[in-house]
């Protein structure tokens, strides 16, 4: 039961009988308090003559009461005001009251009484202290005010009615004004305006709007004129929003039409808000703006300024100028922290950043709004996957994980989710955990199977398998081939499918798993069939990526093989691709090198210049400074070979690079005939034993040889083969000539059957060498010198059969002798 509490002065009493009479209460400018409006509770205080209806609020407010009494009902508004949850719409057995509804609509609180008779009367005012606002209903008996106690009482009765009393007028003055108004509602056509309106409370707008247009055509200097113009604009929206596909052209014009006639209208501050919501809605952004401001400028204080502010800040996100608008809703949240269009905008902003790639920008903004809002997100699920994404590309992957599960777990069943599923199990593959990658791809797999997305899982399964193929998995089925045989599974998907993106990715992973596997010419070979992708696109960057750094590894193990033309073919047919060149330090070292031992000294001066404006920290000072001396050598300029190499030696003392130096100064030496102080560098050399003895006792072979020094130079070649490691499949060129030198220094000695096991030994270690023919024709003349003339004629004989015009000369000799030897013979038979 509601307490009877006093009646304030100053409320409104109508009495009405079955016509109907619409009662607009002026709304006065808002309360400047934080927060929304809330209506608490509705109560009920049940009496036998009347019921009084009780509205309890969080603070004073301001209100509208439109009654359509020929329905039984009275509605309540309550502008910017929410329900408490607790407000539900409830039926009553009451002697006045059948039932109160309550809603919310377009901002607006609507509170509807529903009551028993036509000719219901009702009272209501309002109380700031609690804040509430008080309905009595009553029926019979008319309600009156006793003055000194302020309370409802039913007027006795009597047989005459006596005419009102009005403090300080006469009843003759009263009954001149009454009929004054009389005659006032006539000359402003009182009737036809009341249909307009009874119409529009019907909601037939289309005909309210024609009466209310027709009104003001007819009576455009009545007191009720400019009310009939913007409720002919408030008409021509109902009629517009109604609509599939709204014009507001209508609307537009009107409410231009009623601000341009009636400035003055308590009206005008709402149909300008009107106006630039519209505009807003329609993407007008010069027009909403306009609106927005004007309407600021006009009433500093009205009540619709939040709303245009947060109008203005959505005009700053439209045009793009996302820092203006993040700053303009921070502050319109500190005064509305809880206004939803604010908090949806600022995810929006977060959003758009992300779209621009900004994504630092786009981090920060979400962190700012989860950490104000976190329930936001369970409103817009996929966002989650967005954030997921910027703590993926920050290998934040704990982070990530987070977002993602929480997507999977909000809307389990939608493509983005299994995306997400997706992403875990990239994230616990790239940290190498890959048993919990296996187990998040297994799962996704079995979703939609025939889907991009399984078909992605079986291929990263695949990649699993490659990377982990000693996982502890079940395999007593093979009931996940994907793991179990990925090159198939690769081979298999490529060709089961025509989508571009599941395409990619297996050349992707192929080209990886042949990359781990160091097969990187093949692995380039399989990128290489994704440049013809958008450059844009992940799988496009992600392959040129993958080919620069390929390449790099494929140059370095030629390079470590001596294979200098590989190099240069790889190195030529990269540049044919169009993606950029090397910047690899290392790579750009080992290529020009690679020019440089093919005597191509300008090309590989290039690349040294290069690496050395790009080596800052000087990592390869030392290797480009003695390359340099290496070109001055080949170039026959000894004097500057020999300064560079003594000037290495005094710089770098503990570089690796040390024997390579001292081999160039003392080949600088050699080639300046000073023959001793070669020498006697090469015996450092060995006496030093770097690495660089077999080469260093070559270099003093030949020294011997060009000396005619046939002991000392076989001493040398000697100990070339016992320094050198036999196990290489392809040792150096010099260890190569050595068995061949060795043996041709055994024949001048006349150490025919030593020069004949050695020559032999280079001809079946290196039978593609360039001594191999003259090795043949000493190979016979050592078999002739050792009594063996017919194994000597045959060895002739073969070379004969492969008779080569680059080789005649020596093939000449060989048939020459064979002719002797038989001239010999016959010589022999005749004697």
């Amino acid at each position: 039961m509601v307490s009877r509490t006093p009646f304030k002065v100053g409320f409104i009493v109508l009495t009405l009988g079955v016509c109907l009479v619409f009662v607009l209460t002026n709304f006065a400018q808002a309360q400047q308090t934080a927060g929304p409006i809330k209506i608490q509770d509705i109560q009920l205080g049940p009496h036998p003559d009347k019921t009084r209806v009780v509205i309890l609020l969080n603070r004073p407010v301001d209100y509208r009461v439109i009654p359509d009494l020929a329905n039984k009902r009275i509605g309540i508004f309550l502008r910017g005001a929410v329900l408490h949850p607790r407000v539900k719409p409830q039926a009553y057995k009451d002697v006045n009251l059948t039932q109160i509804e309550a809603r919310e609509l377009e901002g607006i609180v609507k509170i509807t009484l529903h009551f028993h008779q036509v000719n219901t009367q009702f009272i209501h005012f309002k109380e700031n202290n609690p804040p509430r606002i008080v309905f009595d209903l009553a029926k019979k008996s008319p309600l009156t005010i006793t003055q000194s106690k302020k309370t409802l009482v039913p007027e006795p009765k009597q047989e005459t009615q006596k005419p009102p009393r009005v403090k300080g007028m006469t009843p003759d003055q009263i009954e001149k004004t009454v009929r004054t108004e009389g005659e006032d509602k006539l000359r402003y056509g009182w009737d036809d305006y009341t249909r307009g309106l009874t119409l529009f409370q019907q909601q037939n707008y289309k005909e309210a709007s024609a009466a209310l247009r027709e009104y003001v055509r007819n009576f455009g200097g009545s007191p009720y004129a400019a009310n009939a113009a913007y409720l002919t604009a408030e008409a021509e929206w109902k009629i517009a929003v109604q609509k599939p596909e709204p014009n507001f052209e209508d609307v537009i014009d009107a409410y231009h039409f009623a601000i341009r006639k009636y400035p003055d209208s308590k009206f005008f501050d709402h149909a300008l808000y009107k106006l630039a919501t519209i505009y807003d809605d329609l993407d007008f952004i010069l027009e909403a703006k306009t609106h927005y401001e004007q309407g600021i400028e006009r009433n500093p204080r009205s009540r619709y300024n939040d709303a245009r502010k947060l109008g203005l800040a959505r005009m700053m996100f439209k045009e793009g100028r996302l820092d203006e608008a993040y700053r303009a809703f921070r502050v319109i949240l500190k005064d509305q922290a809880t206004e939803p269009k604010a908090r949806a905008s600022v995810y929006q902003i977060a959003q758009a950043y992300y779209d621009r790639k900004q994504y630092d920008k786009a981090l920060d903004v979400f962190e700012d709004a989860i950490a104000r809002w976190p329930k936001e997100l369970n409103t817009t699920p996929d966002l989650n996957f967005t954030i997921g994404e910027l703590y993926f590309s920050r290998q934040q992957y704990v982070e990530a994980r987070k977002y993602y599960f929480q997507l999977v777990n909000l809307q389990p069943d939608t493509l983005k989710a299994h995306e997400a599923l997706n992403r875990i199990g990239d994230s616990y593959l790239l940290e190498k955990n890959g048993m919990a990658a296996y187990s998040v791809f297994e799962r996704s797999q079995k979703i939609d199977p025939d889907g991009p997305r399984a078909l992605y899982a079986k291929i990263r399964m695949a990649d699993i398998g490659i990377r982990y193929p000693g996982l502890d998995v079940p395999d007593l089925v093979m009931d996940n081939p994907a793991y179990f045989k990925p090159y198939e599974t690769y081979d298999a998907i490529f060709a089961g499918t025509e989508a571009r993106n599941v395409r990619s990715e297996v050349l992707l992973s192929r080209g990886s798993a042949l990359f781990q596997e160091q097969r990187f010419l093949q692995a380039i070979q399989e990128f290489k069939r994704l440049l013809d992708r958008d450059k844009s696109s992940r799988h496009y960057r992600t392959a040129k990526n993958a080919i620069h750094h390929a390449l790099a590894h494929l140059i370095d193990q030629y390079s470590k093989q001596g294979g200098h033309l590989p190099i240069l073919y790889a190195y030529n047919d990269f540049l044919t691709l169009g993606i950029g060149d090397i910047d690899d330090l290392k790579t750009q070292l080992q290529i020009g090198e690679a020019y440089q031992a093919i005597g191509m000294h300008a090309e590989a001066l290039k690349f040294f210049e290069q690496v050395k404006l790009k080596d800052a920290q000087g990592v390869y000072s030392d290797r480009l400074f003695l390359n340099l001396g290496e070109i001055h050598l080949a170039q026959n300029r000894f004097e500057d070979a020999e300064l560079v190499s003594k000037t290495f030696l005094n710089n770098y003392p503990d570089s690796p690079e040390v024997p390579d130096a001292m081999m160039l100064l003392a080949q600088a030496y050699r080639g300046q005939k000073r023959i001793d102080k070669a020498v006697q560098t090469y015996e450092s050399i060995i006496a030093r034993n770097n690495g660089r003895v077999a080469l260093a006792w070559y270099r003093l072979a030949e020294i011997w040889m060009e000396s005619d020094d046939l002991t000392r130079a076989g001493d040398a070649y000697r100990q070339v083969i016992d320094h050198s490691d036999r196990t290489l499949r392809n040792p150096p060129e010099f260890i190569q000539s050595t068995y061949y030198k060795l043996g041709i220094v055994y024949h001048l000695q006349g150490r025919y059957s030593e020069s004949l096991n050695m020559l032999e030994s280079g001809r079946k270690r290196f039978p593609d060498h360039a001594l191999r023919s003259y090795a043949d024709f000493l190979i016979a003349d050592n078999l002739e010198q050792l009594s063996q003339p017919k194994q000597a004629q045959a060895e002739l004989q073969e070379m004969i059969k492969t008779k080569d015009n680059g080789q005649s000369l020596v093939q000449d000799a060989a048939e020459i002798r064979l002719k002797v030897m038989d001239w010999e013979n016959r010589l022999k038979d005749l004697l």
